[in-house]
């Protein structure tokens, strides 16, 4: 997939995150869309997008939002069927639950499930 075919893919997605989520509640939301430039700035990321056809979209809620895990439920439900074919997964926002927790992030693949 060309780089611009998944930046399009991810304003679809964030038009359906953005559904979900009031506005009011969403406090930013970013797109890292393929590899980055250099070595150097891969070393300095995060993210880990794999390719031109991989990205991560990051959500920041506001201070006063309602619960993050039922929004992830929603989400879940919602973009599997809004976006066929598409792999998602949602990884802990905290430094606790990616690495003290050894959490592992867990691609959509059932309807129903709720963590």
């Amino acid at each position: 997939m060309r780089i611009e075919e998944t930046a399009n893919l991810c304003d679809l997605v964030e038009q359906s995150i953005r559904k979900e989520i009031p506005a009011a509640e969403v406090q930013s939301v970013i797109d890292n869309i393929g590899l980055p430039y250099s070595g150097i700035n891969l070393s300095y990321s995060n993210s880990a997008p794999v390719g031109t056809s991989d990205a991560d979209i990051l959500v920041t809620l506001s201070p006063k939002h309602h619960s993050t895990d039922d929004y992830i439920h929603e989400l879940r439900q919602t973009l599997p069927k809004r976006l066929s074919g598409v792999s998602f997964a949602f990884l802990p926002a905290d430094m606790v639950g990616q690495i003290f927790e050894l959490r592992i992030a867990r691609p959509h693949r059932c309807s129903g499930c709720r963590e």
